[in-house]
């Protein structure tokens, strides 16, 4: 197979993993019913507006009385679930003079089935016009005045007061202001309904400010308008998005099916989560959730095979956003990376017993996975000048890892013990931080192995040789001694994770076993025997659904964390 063919199928396999975590991501975001309405909605005299288009399906109502839109929904994919209401509140247009709030009233001016005109008098003669309509492809809004206003109102915004609980509707711009505030072009995202653009021709680089509050479940994005001038308008645009298919694919059928959940792994948050404000715009779980350092790659995978998302909206900075939050703001002086933005890297200080888990984050797939995510920033946009700035912070990152090979072995070792039994405290090793996995931890050693091809590849695109030799004699030490680390002679397999005693933990897992194939660190004619196994038992042993459950309790009890959560007796329960 050529380089090139190798390369795409490599990330073609990564794309599954891509998708399976965004898909997670959406799911523990929206647990409730979808299109469930508010009481103060009820309480309208409202006209809908609705168009349909193979590329866009809108349904909107809007309240006759009191100028606000009721109900917006939209479906991109065709799927006819544009009758969700994606709103906590009503969109409304918003006035105010000296930070104080004006309640002018609203009065419907042309309307028909298409379009709706609400006129605010806002002083004696002058008045504000907001147009609202749909057509067959566009969500369209104006706002006009016949006045000069600026006496009168020095403050407009549009605000979309969203419900997270139907949909993590959230915004993803590639530019976002030092104080928080994304600059459109932007993509307003609802995952699994669709993706709409928004653009304004006339003000091109219009800022906007997204926020939430998770335990209260409300998203809320406000465009901050600039006043119209006297006989101009100010035109927002909402045309639906419709991801390019990558280079090298296809099978359109196949990608139609896999775009409706593309957008669900590009969340970027609103700060109401760990972190706070610093980190507004950076990747997260979700829009209402923490930034998470150590599945950063998933995004660089994402980037690599759609690095534009729409005319204006691109991934490349979006993915440079995320990897500086963490080298910058949450690495410690050990070299070590956060796991969560709310929490702390650990150090090899002693922790107090009844210190707060988050302030001793000691996760090895973070440092990995950022530096994974800087080589494909670079990759991606050939930005050889931001690389050039932070190449040295880059190699700190890979001296942790190094001294993580306390036995010089090749391999890295987590400070957990991963012997079964060794939690509480939570204390997880890696992001999948449900097991008590420890010590050498086939996961965390193929992300290792891809970082520092990567970082080879970095340094070699700075003619440095020495160095780029030397990250790739790492890379080779850690692969000389995965397959005797992790292989299964029992069942043919890979286990997950070696304990401190000794102990191969196999959790019947194709994760070890693909991320090492797919990452080059076993070759893939191995690797296919090895998975073939492995699917070969699942379909003889495990295709019941009572007999996957009942495998995954007597492999999993003895590595669950004492005091988890039994799903069969409903209480706690210790080992």
């Amino acid at each position: 197979m050529s380089p090139a063919r190798l390369e795409c199928s490599r990330r073609w396999r990564r794309l599954s993993l891509v998708l399976r975590f965004g898909c997670i991501a959406w799911v523990f975001a929206a647990p409730t019913a979808l299109g469930a309405e508010k009481a103060d909605m009820n309480t309208t005299e409202s006209v809908p507006l609705v168009s349909s288009s193979p590329n866009l399906q809108l349904n909107l109502e809007a309240d006759i009385k009191s100028g606000r839109l009721t109900r917006l929904g939209w479906d991109t994919e065709g799927s006819g679930r544009a009758g969700i209401n994606l709103l906590k509140k009503p969109v409304e247009l918003r006035l105010s003079k000296k930070d104080q709030a004006l309640s002018p009233e609203a009065h419907v001016g042309t309307r028909d089935t298409a379009m709706i005109e609400y006129r605010y008098s806002v002083a004696e003669g002058k008045q504000l016009a907001w147009e609202v309509s749909v057509q067959p492809d566009k969500l369209r809004m104006q706002v006009s005045c016949n006045k000069d206003i600026s006496e009168d109102v020095d403050e407009l915004e549009l605000v979309f007061p969203f419900e997270p609980a139907t949909a993590v509707t959230s915004i993803i711009s590639s530019t976002w202001t030092a104080d928080g505030k994304f600059v459109i072009p932007a993509i307003i995202n609802a995952p699994d309904l669709g993706q709409i653009l928004l653009t304004c021709p006339s003000h091109p680089k219009l800022a906007g400010r997204i926020e939430g509050n998770r335990a209260e479940k409300w998203i809320t994005v406000t465009l901050e308008l600039p006043l119209p001038a006297q006989g101009a308008a100010i035109g927002l645009e909402f045309t639906p998005v419709v991801l390019p298919m990558p280079d090298g694919f296809k099978d359109e059928k196949r990608w139609k099916a896999a775009r409706r959940g593309w957008f669900n792994l590009i969340q970027q948050s609103c700060g109401a989560s760990g972190g706070n404000r610093d980190v507004i715009g950076v990747w997260a779980n979700n829009a209402l959730s923490d930034p998470v350092s150590s599945v950063l790659y998933m995004l660089g995978d994402a980037t690599l095979l759609v690095p534009e998302l729409a005319p204006g909206v691109s991934m490349p900075p979006i993915l440079r956003r995320a990897v500086e939050y963490w080298i910058d703001g949450k690495t410690n002086a050990d070299g070590l990376i956060a796991y969560t933005a709310r929490g702390t890297a650990g150090t090899d200080a002693p922790v107090a017993k009844d210190a707060d888990p988050a302030d001793n984050q000691n996760v090895m797939d973070s440092n990995p996975a950022v530096l994974i995510g800087a080589w494909c920033y670079v990759k991606a946009s050939g930005d050889t000048d931001w690389l050039k700035k932070r190449i040295d912070r880059l190699e700190f990152l890979s001296q942790y890892m190094e001294k993580r090979d306390v036995d010089g072995d090749g391999l890295i070792e987590s400070k957990q013990s991963g012997n079964s039994g060794s939690r509480p405290p939570r204390d997880p090793d890696c992001a999948w931080d449900c097991y008590v996995t420890g010590h050498k931890n086939a996961y965390v050693n193929t992300l290792a192995y891809r970082a520092w091809l990567g970082l080879a590849d970095l340094e070699l695109r700075l003619g440095r040789g020495e160095q780029e030799r030397r990250y790739r004699q790492l890379a080779a030490r850690l692969k000389a001694s995965f397959h005797a680390a992790f292989f299964n002679p029992e069942t043919g397999w890979l286990g997950r994770w070696r304990s401190r005693d000794g102990a191969l933990h196999d959790l019947h897992s194709d994760v070890p076993t693909s991320f090492a194939v797919n990452y080059g660190v076993i070759d893939p004619d191995k690797g296919k025997a090895i998975l073939q196994r492995y699917w070969t038992a699942l379909e003889k042993r495990l295709w019941c659904k009572q007999h996957i459950l009942s495998a995954q309790r007597a492999l999993l009890r003895r590595d669950e964390p004492t005091g988890r959560y039994d799903s069969r007796s409903h209480a706690e329960t210790p080992e």
